[in-house]
């Protein structure tokens, strides 16, 4: 009896303490529902465009010589300084002159002979002429002073031009710039011997007008290059940007188009004037050309930072009504100086794209969208200012796509 009244003891005490374990646990409250993600919004705009081509090229001097002397002899002197401009027919050098002096003195003695003998020689002809007249010499002694008149003729010619090119070798003597430019460092220095023709003294190069060479392709020329001159003057204005700087400052002209295509790498080779540039501008110098494919044409234009890559296919992020995010697909043209980007499909002007926070942003999703004006630059290349800065400042660091980003699958996969 006593064993039967023990069991139901032990069964009420053993719920007792399941009861008083469960009653000590403490129940896992929910998490609070995710907040909607805040990103920057700008509208998608308008704008005439034009479609460019880019090529690389250098600078070339529009005129550029080897200084040589035209005649032998020791150097005697240097009348400029390295690297200095020079005004055309400054003298750059001088040859010792003395030998070239004695020479014009020499001539000019040779000269005063031939002259005198000729002189001679054409009186004697005009007392012949008159002995002959009267029969009083014959025909062969009349010739004799004819031909003796000639001789000292063609002789004083010859003294004349002995003369001439000494006078002309002497002035040879002076070395002077053919045309105004920058000259190099002198490559002789005095008292060194000097041979004509042979010796290069010093290079010089005209700094004005400058020129640019580049290379044209031949699927670029087959489009839209040779259709794209004026009409009016045949020539295409396009701009330049130095190595060192942002976007295209120098206005440019082609002034020069080759007359056949280089088989060997299928291109064509250009060149173009500098229309007064902005800084100096040396020959040599790496280019970089902006080429134009045709008249302006309206576009549809966001910001380059709105765009992002998934596995090489370009993207936006598009809010809706519905304040949602929509994976949208695009192709791109063209980029612009402002640092936007031609949309040729898949978007319409006014419709709002993320311009800032893409990664924090997946299709679908809601967000808290805030309109601010889409982020250009001006057409210098230079940053933001104003609010576009303020939207850059307004960006955390940390947002830009990492370096493997084009393996993901992208917003939406």
């Amino acid at each position: 009896m006593n064993r039967g009244r023990a069991k139901p003891a032990g069964a009420l005490a053993l719920a007792v303490g399941i009861a008083w374990v469960a009653g000590c646990a403490r129940e896992t409250p929910a998490p609070p529902p995710q907040k909607a993600p805040e990103v920057l919004v700008s509208e998608a705009f308008t704008r005439d465009t034009v479609e460019y081509e880019y090529f690389t090229g250098r600078t070339e001097a529009s005129q550029r010589v080897d200084v040589r002397s035209r005649v032998t002899g020791y150097l005697m002197e240097s009348k400029f300084r390295d690297g200095d401009p020079v005004a055309k027919d400054a003298v750059l050098f001088v040859i010792d002159q003395r030998p070239y002096q004695a020479e014009l003195a020499k001539a000019e003695a040779g000269l005063k002979q031939a002259q005198s003998a000729s002189d001679r020689a054409a009186t004697e002809y005009g007392r012949a002429q008159g002995l002959y007249s009267r029969n009083a010499i014959g025909r062969e002694e009349f010739d004799r002073y004819q031909f003796t008149r000639d001789e000292a003729a063609a002789a004083l010619k010859v003294a004349e031009s002995n003369v001439q090119l000494a006078r002309l070798n002497l002035q040879f003597t002076e070395v002077r710039a053919p045309f105004a430019g920058s000259i190099s460092r002198r490559m002789v220095d005095p008292g060194n011997l000097v041979k004509a023709d042979e010796t290069i003294l010093t290079t010089l190069v005209a700094t004005e007008p400058m020129f640019a060479y580049f290379d044209v392709d031949e699927r670029t020329l087959l489009r839209k290059l040779l259709a794209a001159a004026d009409s009016r003057n045949g020539s295409v204005r396009l701009a330049i940007g130095l190595a060192d700087e942002e976007g295209y400052p120098h206005p440019a002209q082609v002034n020069f188009v080759d007359n056949k295509l280089d088989p060997a790498t299928g291109s064509m080779w250009m060149r173009a004037e500098f229309i007064q540039p902005t800084r100096p501008v040396r020959p040599g110098m790496f280019v970089r050309v902006r080429f134009p494919l045709g008249q302006a044409k309206e576009g549809v234009l966001v910001a380059e930072q709105a765009l992002g890559s998934d596995q090489g296919q370009r993207y936006l992020l598009v809010i809706g009504k519905d304040n949602k995010a929509e994976y949208r697909k695009v192709t791109v043209g063209a980029g612009e100086p402002d640092g936007t980007r031609v949309i040729t499909e898949g978007l319409k002007a006014g419709e709002r794209v993320v311009v800032s926070g893409l990664l924090r942003v997946r299709a679908g999703t809601e967000v808290v969208p805030k309109v601010v004006p889409m982020p250009i630059r001006d057409q210098t290349g230079a940053k933001p200012e104003g609010k576009a800065a303020a939207l850059e400042k307004t960006e955390p660091k940390g947002t830009s796509a990492p370096k493997d980003a084009s393996k993901s699958k992208g917003p939406g996969a």
